[in-house]
């Protein structure tokens, strides 16, 4: 997995949530990150700003439930 894309998801989700977290790939968006829709939703418009990639028409999107999945996504999306 790119540690820059986990870098940049750290970062965004202190932005959103305001707190500072190390993320696993196994970590989940609602339970373990306790992301609502709407944070999510913010999440994923924030990486298609800083990625130059859509993510609100990828088909597969709204089946991640983990940073792994978001960070696969990414990364089919924009590979390295």
């Amino acid at each position: 997995m790119d540690d820059d894309r986990l870098t940049l998801l750290e970062h965004l989700y202190e932005e959103i949530r305001g707190v500072r977290r190390d993320l696993r790939p196994d970590d989940r968006l609602a339970d373990d990150l306790a992301l609502d829709s709407l944070a999510v939703a913010e999440l994923m418009t924030a990486l298609e700003e800083e990625l130059g990639v859509s993510l609100i028409d990828d088909e597969h999107l709204p089946l991640a439930r983990t940073v792994g999945d978001v960070l696969s996504r990414l990364e089919a999306l924009q590979p390295t």
